[in-house]
């Protein structure tokens, strides 16, 4: 409002901001948040639905979609909560949707899941295979997923209040979304249960929870440890004589290919020439190829060890 005088025409007038407007700007957050759950849990977790409609045994489960759907969403809901904190709070919302956004199309593009042992291998991707992911579709499948609550969240949400208030609102939506997904576990327990017991792999695909748990799971392992000082071992060993004048060299250099389907392998028999310098080596007979062999897991981060213990 502004503060016009009523006898005086040459004077400037002197505007005022109004109480109301202020406090409207950190009005409460429980309509944003709730908004962004209810997109997240639908629109976010897309793989996750055309998973379950993909099962003939679950497509007229009405109890089950309500009662997943609303664990769900209560359950992003509570998360969003305490994330509702001055200058915190868009920042980690908006990384929140990107990453649920990636997880939406990785999950469909390659059927992988979000666990602990996927979060590592992330974790340890160069930018040479990150650049090689890249496509159209990823980024429009970003900016479907994202960008809607992106824009809500930065040209609509209300913004936090202060510390004391808003700790109170803070407890009171976490609690309210806590309850809410215990209510909905209970109205479809049965459902619930056999699903997570028939189907495991569920559970890794419920974004954005997935990735803060798997995150929170890597964290933990990595935490500093008791050291133990490493203790000398074999001090007694010696080369035998067959080193003398060894028939074959000693060293070996070992190319794994763990991450690449073996039928897809050049040096196995695939029609592309898709092992062209490793097809050089085996001419030249310094190179030996072992086609029958699997791996323990379907990425580097577990494959990788266990191949070589």
């Amino acid at each position: 409002m502004e503060i016009k005088p009523s006898h005086s025409p040459g004077k400037q007038t002197f505007p005022i901001e109004d109480p109301l407007s202020a406090r409207s700007r950190h009005r409460s957050l429980w309509p944003s948040n709730a908004l962004l759950a209810l997109w997240l849990a639908l629109a976010g977790n897309l793989p996750l639905w055309q998973k379950l409609v993909s099962q003939e045994e679950l497509r007229a489960t009405v109890v089950l979609f309500a009662s997943f759907g609303l664990v769900i969403a209560a359950a992003v809901f509570a998360l969003l909560s305490l994330l509702s904190w001055h200058r915190l709070y868009r920042p980690l919302v908006s990384l929140l949707l990107l990453v649920t956004a990636l997880n939406a199309y990785f999950m469909t593009t390659y059927g992988a899941v979000i666990d602990p042992s996927m979060m590592a291998n992330v974790l340890h991707t160069d930018v040479a295979e990150v650049r090689d992911l890249l496509s159209i579709r990823l980024l429009l499948t970003v900016a479907g997923v994202a960008g809607p609550p992106l824009w809500w969240l930065w040209w609509r949400a209300p913004r936090p209040g202060t510390t004391g208030p808003q700790l109170l609102r803070n407890a009171g939506a976490v609690t309210v979304g806590l309850l809410l997904a215990l209510a909905a576990v209970l109205a479809g327990y049965q459902d619930l249960a056999s699903l997570m017991r028939n189907h495991k792999t569920v559970r890794y695909m419920i974004s954005p929870l997935n990735t803060v748990y798997a995150a929170g799971r890597v964290a933990f392992d990595h935490l500093p440890q008791t050291a133990q000082a490493h203790e000398p071992v074999g001090m007694d060993a010696r080369l035998g004589p067959a080193y003398a004048n060894p028939a074959r060299p000693p060293l070996l250099v070992f190319v794994v290919g763990e991450t690449v389907r073996a039928e897809n392998f050049g040096l196995n028999g695939y029609a592309r020439p898709t092992t062209p310098v490793l097809a050089d080596w085996q001419r030249q007979r310094s190179l030996v190829n072992f086609p029958n062999v699997t791996a323990c897991g379907t990425n580097t981060e577990v494959s990788l060890p266990c191949i070589f213990s």
